[in-house]
């Protein structure tokens, strides 16, 4: 990620390369009830996931994170 110049000197232009993975998994309880599990950040991978123009203030990716979801049919 390669930020914009601005001219601020001392300051990080760019941050490595990354690659985060995500997973999903399914399970269908009957025919009312699905259950989802989702993993997010799955190896817990740290990241700059946005660095701003100058270079002074970044957001550090998620950290890996579950969520689990029920969906009802009527």
């Amino acid at each position: 990620m390669h930020r914009g110049s601005d001219g601020a000197v001392g300051t990080p232009s760019f941050t490595e390369g990354y690659w985060v993975a995500d997973a999903k998994l399914g399970y269908r309880v009957n025919r009312n009830l699905d259950m989802q599990l989702n993993v997010y950040n799955l190896f817990d991978e740290d990241y700059v996931a946005s660095i701003n123009k100058s270079g002074y203030r970044y957001h550090p990716g998620e950290p890996r994170t579950f969520m689990l979801t029920a969906n009802m049919h009527f």
